[in-house]
């Protein structure tokens, strides 16, 4: 089970994306060896995994809306931010989704680093004290983010 972990990619967005199925083999792996230090660094890692993946959901739809503004809402764009011309409202659509695209790294990149102090046992490391109370909050307000964000559509 120590080699789960090991292997660090220098891309935060990757190693966010690929924490969930990594996750759902250590939880797996932990409950076949009864250990349930593991089990729990398992679903906390499933946890911050799905949100690595909602946040790509979300950057892929900035990215639908952002740079491809033109494409995917029809003029008149009197209303739109940057408007009333399609290159105004293309323009701050596009700033606007950079801006996502950055936050959405940074995220990925926090996720990486809580995941990783969260499993520090499972590869032999002292884990500190505050990286799963801190998961703990995040996976808390990451439901509440998507339910809020669920009811609004």
């Amino acid at each position: 089970m120590t080699g789960i972990g090991r292997r660090r990619s220098s891309y935060p967005g990757l190693r966010a994306l690929v924490l969930l199925p990594r996750s759902v083999v250590m939880a797996v792996l932990a409950v076949g060896r009864r250990r349930p230090r593991d089990l729990v660094a398992g679903i906390f890692g499933v946890g911050l995994g799905v949100w690595a993946w909602f946040v790509a959901y979300l950057v892929v739809v900035g990215f639908l809306r952002g740079p491809l503004y033109g494409f995917v809402v029809p003029g008149p764009y009197d209303d739109a931010w940057g408007g009333p011309s399609l290159a105004g409202a293309w323009a701050v659509h596009a700033a606007v989704w950079v801006g996502v695209a950055v936050a959405a790294l940074l995220m990925w990149w926090a996720v990486v680093v809580l995941a990783d102090r969260v499993t520090a046992h499972v590869r032999g490391e002292r884990r500190t004290a505050w990286a799963v109370v801190v998961a703990t909050v995040l996976l808390v307000a990451a439901v509440l983010f998507v339910w809020l964000w669920s009811r609004q559509l």
